[in-house]
């Protein structure tokens, strides 16, 4: 896991997102001290939220 700053993504973001799709986890320490994490989507898929169903009355409608 490599830690970058905000500065750092937004100056190579295409760069980021291709490794992180690629499988590599990104802490990025934001401008105002916040760190998230940047992992790969599709490695979480199973707890990151649903896409909302055009159907649905609300978001706890597409959660199972």
């Amino acid at each position: 896991m490599k830690e970058i700053s905000e500065a750092e993504l937004e100056a190579n973001f295409e760069d980021y997102v291709e490794r992180c799709e690629e499988g590599e986890v990104f802490i990025i320490k934001c401008l105002d001290g916040r760190q998230v994490a940047m992992v790969p989507a599709d490695e979480y898929a199973d707890v990151l939220p649903k896409p909302l169903d055009k159907d649905a009355d609300s978001c706890d409608d597409v959660w199972d």
